[in-house]
């Protein structure tokens, strides 16, 4: 399998759990907190 054909592969989560049928505001488990990082890209 090469890069390109991985590439094509690669779905967002958020993609798959709409496509499951998950609804996106109760599909995480619940927790005290939260750590949110935002990162740049590669």
């Amino acid at each position: 399998m090469t890069i390109p054909s991985l590439a094509a592969d690669c779905q967002f989560c958020s993609v798959i759990s709409k496509t499951n049928g998950e609804d996106p505001i109760g599909s995480a488990n619940p927790v005290d907190g939260w750590l949110v990082m935002e990162l740049p890209l590669p």
